[in-house]
Parts: structure tokens; sequence; C-alpha cells
């Protein structure tokens, strides 16, 4: 009987057939494998620089509103325009656009205030803040000093927006009238002592009327 030093023709086929697929098996997988992981790079890359815009991000909204709240403590005759400028010390640059003034009532004016902070050399604001500047703010307004009136029953017409404060005894009753309207009334008290105050607003043009036992009565404009 003849025997054979290597394995049968069928068998040396059916080996090379198995080990050409388990072959092509592993380059798949390899391929597969290299687009994965350059899949998985991409993303932590992305994420890493998504991480660090939101910073720069959240810097420059924080330099905005610093900024902002600079322009809005200058009074309103000090506003001017600033040119692109580095921030000192960082890597951020921050711009100021005044907008064109228009009238907000017939004694106040107004006018947009844009500020826009840049990082590095970008064309483009990282951050944006706008907001409106008025002639007339809240702490801008201002008191004049009182004038005295006199006493007793007084009539007058107010050439300027102010307030009326008068006294009278806590024993008798005086009231201040504006353009036909009570707005302060003092009733006499039968108990107690020192003398009570009113103070009323009065716009400008209007008539105003105190009456009763008023012991003195004095005029504070109000002025800006």
């Amino acid at each position: 009987m003849r025997k054979y030093r290597c394995a049968p023709p069928t068998l040396q086929k059916s080996f090379y057939r198995k080990g050409s697929a388990l072959l092509a098996v592993v380059l798949v997988l390899s391929v597969i494998s290299s687009f994965m992981a350059v899949s998985v790079a991409k993303i932590s890359q992305a994420s890493q620089n998504s991480i660090g815009s939101s910073k720069v991000a959240l810097q420059a909204q924080q330099y905005a509103a610093s900024e902002a709240e600079l322009m809005r403590s200058m009074p309103y005759s000090n506003l001017s325009s600033l040119a692109k400028a580095k921030i000192a010390g960082t890597v951020f640059s921050k711009e100021v656009i005044l907008g064109e003034e228009s009238s907000y009532s017939s004694s106040i004016k107004q006018r947009p205030v844009t500020v826009n902070i840049y990082s590095d050399a970008e064309s483009l604001p990282r951050s944006t803040l706008t907001f409106q500047r008025y002639s007339v703010e809240a702490g801008d307004l201002d008191i004049g000093k009182a004038e005295y009136l006199g006493s007793g029953e007084l009539n007058g017409v107010a050439k300027e927006a102010g307030f009326i404060i008068a006294y009278g005894s806590s024993k008798q009753s005086y009231g201040i009238d504006v353009d036909g309207v009570t707005l302060g009334y003092v009733v006499g008290r039968s108990y107690g002592t020192g003398a009570i105050s009113a103070c009323v607003p009065v716009p400008k043009g209007a008539k105003w009327h105190i009456y009763g036992d008023c012991h003195k009565a004095y005029w504070s404009k109000l002025k800006a």
C-alpha cells in the first residue's frame, strides 16, 4: 500500500481556502479597526475643541459684561465709540460702537451702545452686548434748593416740575391741591405735639393751592 508524505490534494486546497478566508476576515477587521480609531480620535479632538471654545466664549461674555457696566456708569455726555483695541494681559480685544442719538421724549435723548469682544485675530466677535443709554438717568436726578413760599393760604402756578413741602400744627388741618385734586391733607388731632408735614409732586404748568392752617410752605424744584 502506497503512503503519501503530504496531505492529499483535496485537503491542501481546503486548507488554503480556509486560510485565505481567515486572512480576508483579519484584513477587514483591521480596516474597520483603523476607521474606528480615526473616528474616536476625531470625536475626542472635536470634544476638546468644543470645551476650549466654550471656555473662550464664557470669558468673552465676562469681558463684555464688565465693559458694559463701565459704559453704564459713565456720564451720558462722556460716551464715545472705541475702535477695536487689545485688552491688556489677555488674548481678547474690545470694541464700543455708539448708535445714532434719538429722542426718547421731549426732554430725554437716547442712543444704543454696543460692546463687542473679539478673541485673538478673529473677525467676528465672540460676545456682543447692546443696551440703551439715556440723557437723564435715575442717578442724574437732583432737587434744587428749597424756596420759601410763605404761610397760610397760598396759590401759584408751577413754572417747572417740583415738590411742595408744607407743615402745620398737629391740632389743625391743612391741605394741598394740584389742578383741583387734593394730593396732601393733614387732619387736626386733639392729641400729640409738634408739626406734621406733607409733600406732594407738582408737574410743570400745574396750578397749586395750599389752604388751612399751614405754618410754612416750601417749593423744591426738580432738576437734571
